[in-house]
C-alpha cells in the first residue's frame, strides 16, 4: 500500500472523494455515485481511506477491506472542529483528511457483521423502550386531569386506567361510544404491552446472533429493571447498556 489518503463524504447517492497524496494536499476531487463509487476503488491500487463514523460507514468499511484498501474511521466530533467555513462535500472531505493526520485522535474499529446486528438489535430495543414511555407519561398525564393517579411502573398503568373507566372516573366522550368502544386504554394505553413483548423478545433474541467460541451475553438484575450488558468482542470497546 502507497502513502497515498483517500478521503470519502458519504451519503445516501453521491459520495465525495479527496485523493491526496502528499499531507495538507488534495490532488484530486470526485463525486461518485453509488455505483462508481466502488468501481472507482475496485480499480484503485490498495490505499488508506478515511471515513468519518457515520451512517453507512461500517458497511463501506467492509466492503473496502475485502478490496484490500486500509480504512480509518474517525470521530465525526473530531473531525468537526477541521472544518473551515460552511458544511460542503469538499469542506467535509478536507477536514477528514487534516483531522487524520493528528495522531491523538483514536480511529473507530470497523464493526463485523456480528457486532453490526448486535447494535441493530440495541438501537430498535432502545425504540421501543422510547416509544413505550412516551405513551405510558401521556396515558398518565390524561388521567392525572380526571384526578387519577398511578404508580410508578408498566405493569400498573392497563388496569389502573381500565379501572378508573370502568367506575366512570373517567367518563368516556359519546363520539367514543361505539361497538367495540374504543377507550382511552385500548387506543393508546395498551399498546405498551405489546412493546414489552418486543423488548423481551429482542433480548432473548441476542444470544442467538453469537456462534463458535463467542462470549456468551449476560442478562444481570438491577432492582426491578433487567440490565442488558453486551460483551464486546476483543479490540472493541464496550457497546453500553439499556435498562428495560
Amino acid at each position: 500500500m502507497n502513502s497515498t489518503q483517500v478521503a470519502v463524504d458519504l451519503a445516501k447517492s453521491v459520495f465525495q472523494v479527496a485523493v491526496s497524496s502528499t499531507p495538507g494536499r488534495i490532488d484530486e476531487q470526485h463525486r461518485l455515485s453509488r455505483a462508481g463509487f466502488g468501481r472507482f476503488f475496485a480499480a484503485h491500487e490498495p490505499v488508506e481511506v478515511l471515513m468519518e463514523a457515520c451512517g453507512s460507514a461500517h458497511h463501506w468499511g467492509r466492503e473496502l477491506t475485502a478490496l484490500g484498501h486500509t480504512v480509518s474511521l474517525l470521530p465525526p466530533a473530531d473531525v468537526r472542529r477541521y472544518r473551515n467555513g460552511d458544511k460542503t462535500d469538499r469542506a467535509d472531505t478536507k477536514a477528514i483528511l487534516e483531522a487524520a493526520r493528528n495522531e491523538a485522535i483514536d480511529p473507530v474499529p470497523v464493526k463485523t457483521l456480528d457486532q453490526q446486528a448486535i447494535a441493530a438489535l440495541h438501537r430498535l430495543r432502545s425504540g421501543y423502550l422510547a416509544t413505550r414511555t412516551a405513551r405510558i407519561n401521556c396515558v398518565r398525564g390524561l388521567l392525572r386531569e380526571f384526578g387519577v393517579a398511578i404508580p410508578v411502573g408498566a405493569r400498573h398503568l392497563a388496569p389502573r386506567a381500565r379501572a378508573a373507566i370502568d367506575d366512570g372516573t373517567v367518563p368516556e366522550p359519546a363520539l367514543l361510544d361505539a361497538s367495540p368502544r374504543p377507550s382511552l386504554v385500548s387506543r393508546y394505553g395498551m399498546s405498551t404491552p405489546e412493546n414489552s413483548m418486543r423488548i423481551r423478545g429482542l433480548t432473548t433474541m441476542r444470544p442467538s446472533i453469537t456462534s463458535g467460541g463467542s462470549t456468551p451475553y449476560v442478562v444481570m438484575s438491577s432492582g426491578t429493571s433487567p440490565v442488558i450488558r453486551t460483551p464486546a468482542p476483543a479490540g472493541v470497546s464496550e457497546m453500553g447498556n439499556l435498562t428495560v
